[in-house]
This record gives structure tokens, C-alpha cells and sequence, in this order.
């Protein structure tokens, strides 16, 4: 297998696993790539914002390692000992409190007009789990997300994860149905409407895709293979993925078995 890249034409599934190094990785890349496209104009800069993931609201059973068993009669040795409770007795009920994780930092990528005080024209977010499962990175994303369109300004989104709902800023009911294990949408602020909505297949290429700024100005242009391939060889995943195994989340079906023959074949390179 060439050591030097990834087995996987476009989005490698196996990133995901590494996604907090990946996510920041690709803000990095995206941003760098970008500055030479905007020119005396605009500028972008990396931001952050800490979010902390709940823990699940649901109840759910705790298997301590110790078994207690219930006996009708102690034994005398126990009777002598005292201080062993059986579960005929009551024991006292706690309190269950969730604990909260430590705080991590999500970046993403603002663009703004050059000079003091520039005006916010476009952000750039790839998506993360925590963006589309229930907790902290949810509400703190749909909220951002509701200030930027009601401030008109370019939302670029960009989903290369599997895990969680699909978040979009139009109903999921407006969306013509996509079985693409990936997608980009491109709000354009300046007009408001219509949504660009980009399906990704797994198996090919990733696409380059626009990234709008001022009404009468030029899109930029993210070249998303290329920052996937610098994200996979610069993070030496090469050396530290074990394709012998599934990823996680695992691929389904057909994708499942094509992932297997394709890694397959290509270690016999």
C-alpha cells in the first residue's frame, strides 16, 4: 500500500476516529489555502468556540464488579463477623448527578473585510458529531448558525462525518432526498435565497466547491481532496490507522464491502 496516502479516492472513513485532529487541521488548510484568493479585499482568520458535551440524559444500568446475592439464612461466621449487609436490608438511595466532560475548542473559518473593524462576509464550518448529536456542540451550532443567517452573512457547511442527523439551515423536509454519505451546503447571505446543497459520494473524488463573498465579487474556491489528502499525510494516518478493522462508525452494506476490496487491493501494492 503507498504509505503516502489514504486507500480511499475521497473522504477516508477512517479519519473519523481522528476528528479533533482532523477538524482543526482542515480550518488550518482551508484557511491558508483561501488567503491568496481573497486579495486586498478580504482576509481569513481561524476562530474557536468551547463547547462541552453533556452526558446522556437517559437512565441507564450500572454493572458494578462485585455481585451481591441474596441468602436466606447468614452463615454463622458472617452472624460473628457483623457489619455485612444482604440485600434484605434497605440501603440507602443517592443522588444521581451527571458529570459534565472538560471543555474542547471547535474551530472554524471567518472571512472579513480587510481594515479596522471589518464586516463578517463569510464563515466556513466542517461539520463535527458533536454539531449533530443531542448536547452543548447542538445548541451552541443551531444558534450560531440562526445569528448568521439572520445577519445575512455566507455560511459555508461542510459534513464529512457519518455519525449524527444532518443539519441544515432549511428544513430536512424542503431537501430533495440524498443517499451521498456526505454533503456541503453554501448559504450566499448577499441573496438570501436559494440554499446550495452539495451531495458527496463516498467513493469518489471530493468535489472543489465555492465560497461566496460579496455580491459582485468572485467566489473562492476550496479544493476539498487536496485538504483531506494534506490532513491525511501531514497527521501520518498512514502509520496509524489499522485498516484491518472497521471503522467507526462502520460502513454498511454495499459500502462495507467496497471499502474491504478496495483496502484489499491496495495492499498488495
Amino acid at each position: 500500500m503507498d504509505q503516502s496516502k489514504s486507500p480511499f479516492p475521497g473522504m477516508d472513513p477512517y479519519l473519523e476516529q481522528h476528528w479533533l485532529d482532523v477538524h482543526h487541521s482542515l480550518c488550518t488548510y482551508s484557511r491558508d489555502a483561501l488567503q491568496p484568493q481573497l486579495g486586498d479585499r478580504f482576509i481569513a482568520r481561524l476562530n474557536e468556540r468551547l463547547v462541552v458535551e453533556e452526558p446522556s440524559e437517559k437512565p441507564h444500568a450500572i454493572h458494578p464488579d462485585v455481585r451481591i446475592s441474596r441468602s436466606r439464612r447468614p452463615r454463622q461466621s458472617e452472624e460473628d463477623e457483623g457489619g455485612i449487609a444482604t440485600l434484605d436490608e434497605p440501603v440507602a438511595k443517592p443522588f444521581l448527578i451527571g458529570i459534565k466532560a472538560d471543555p474542547f475548542r471547535q474551530a472554524f473559518v471567518e472571512i472579513f473585510e480587510r481594515g479596522q473593524g471589518g464586516k463578517l462576509v463569510t464563515v466556513i464550518e466542517f461539520v463535527s458529531p458533536t454539531n449533530k448529536l443531542f448536547g452543548d456542540g447542538r445548541v451552541q451550532y443551531r444558534q450560531k448558525r440562526r445569528e448568521l443567517f439572520q445577519a445575512r452573512v455566507s455560511l459555508v457547511e461542510i459534513d464529512l462525518t457519518r455519525q449524527g442527523k444532518r443539519q441544515l439551515i432549511v428544513p430536512t423536509i424542503d431537501v430533495p432526498a440524498m443517499h451521498e454519505t456526505y454533503f456541503v451546503s453554501v448559504f450566499r447571505g448577499y441573496r438570501f435565497s436559494p440554499l446550495e446543497v452539495y451531495g458527496v459520494s463516498l467513493r469518489e473524488p471530493l468535489p472543489n466547491i465555492p465560497v461566496p463573498l460579496q455580491k459582485g465579487n468572485r467566489d473562492a474556491v476550496l479544493k476539498l481532496q487536496s485538504l483531506v489528502d494534506q490532513a491525511y499525510v501531514r497527521g501520518a494516518y498512514a502509520t496509524d490507522v489499522d485498516y484491518s478493522k472497521p471503522p467507526s462508525p462502520p460502513l454498511r452494506g454495499s459500502d462495507a464491502t467496497w471499502a474491504r476490496q478496495l483496502i484489499k487491493r491496495n495492499k498488495k501494492r
